[in-house]
């Protein structure tokens, strides 16, 4: 009996994030809730990554590090962030999930953050594929427009897409430092944990230019997607800030240890 490495059908719904101006609707799909401890939109490549390394026979799998010597074993060499042309059926999949949810119904933009391009091209290239109904935005948390947009062209070539990346693909920069402050007041009012390395960066952004740069939008009903990374949380580099706001309006209590929680 073959077994899912992801829990499917994260659910999506209605999001109260602040600051948003009037007359936008925010929705948010939670795929940070797909059940794995790899957390979030990796596991969602990683099942069609390793479908490959299991059909080809092999024993192993490498990633993240140039290759430098021979293994001795049939090996599969998976990229940064799983973003190749296998990884990439990881977000069609997801697509067509949120299809059945009524993505093409119920919204008219979909916002997410663009780390290493894998998310970015399963949702681009499924949204072209089934008429460009939605209006697709990566906000980039890493590198640049140009890196994105040419890794997209490159994987279209191999997928005979007459189509170039910024038809079908809105790239945002602008927001790769970090906000804990930001992240502390969304938990706080909106119950939603986002991490500082992407999500985080991503709704940051989303705030920003719906209030800045309305036009870039399709429409007024607005999907994030939520794609995981909480452990970007546990560096202890959010500690200070959290001490901070504790002090400022009482509302968040820290243990410095297990000794420290109350019995």
């Amino acid at each position: 009996m073959s077994k899912k490495l992801a829990n499917p059908e994260t659910p999506i719904h209605k999001w109260t994030l602040p600051g948003i101006p009037e007359g936008f609707s925010i929705s948010i799909k939670r795929d940070d809730m797909t059940g794995s401890t790899l957390s979030g939109n990796k596991v969602r490549k990683l099942e069609f990554l390793l479908a490959e390394a299991l059909d080809r026979g092999c024993k192993h799998v490498i990633t993240c590090g140039g290759i430098q010597a021979e293994t001795g074993e049939s090996s599969l060499l998976i990229p940064v962030g799983g973003s190749d042309e296998i990884g990439l059926f990881g977000y069609i999949n997801v697509f067509q999930e949120m299809i059945t949810q009524g993505l093409l119904e119920d919204f008219d933009d979909i916002v997410f953050a663009c780390g290493s391009g894998g998310t970015a091209e399963g949702l681009c290239i499924a949204n072209y594929l089934t008429g460009q109904k939605l209006k697709v935005h990566g906000i980039i948390v890493s590198d640049d427009k140009k890196y994105f947009h040419d890794h997209v062209n490159s994987l279209l070539v191999k997928m005979n897409l007459n189509v170039s990346s910024p038809d079908i693909l809105n790239l945002i920069e602008g927001y790769k430092g970090t906000g804990y402050d930001f992240i502390i007041k969304i938990a706080s009012m909106t119950g939603i944990m986002l991490d500082p390395v992407y999500t985080g960066k991503a709704a940051r952004g989303l705030v920003h230019e719906l209030n800045n740069n309305p036009h870039l939008f399709k429409g007024r009903r607005i999907l994030f997607l939520h794609t995981g990374g909480i452990f970007g949380l546990y560096d202890n580099r959010i500690n200070s800030t959290l001490k901070l706001q504790n002090e400022q309006d009482n509302m968040i209590q820290m243990w410095e240890s297990i000794d420290d929680y109350p019995s």
